[in-house]
């Protein structure tokens, strides 16, 4: 299966802007540069996100395990702006 590149994610995001750009960049973001699958992503919420311990809590679709995975600076940078809505 091909890999995306970074100019894949920046296609993307160009594509993006728009109504409710920041939501569409939350989850671009966190699938490029979190590396998270599909189905892990969707499963998580606002309270997953620990941007004081720089984490986000993901809990494993395959056996309900939860591990912790660094949050990106460009992800919590977008994640902050999308927070107030």
């Amino acid at each position: 299966m091909p890999r995306a590149t970074l100019g894949d994610h920046e296609k993307l995001i160009e594509a993006c802007k728009g109504y409710i750009f920041l939501h569409y960049r939350l989850i671009t973001e966190v699938l490029f540069k979190e590396g998270l699958r599909y189905i892990d992503m969707i499963r998580l919420s606002v309270d997953d996100f620990y941007t004081d311990a720089e984490k986000i809590i993901v809990c494993t679709w395959k056996n309900e395990k939860y591990r912790e995975v660094p949050i990106v600076p460009s992800v919590k940078e977008v994640y902050l702006k999308y927070l107030p809505f």
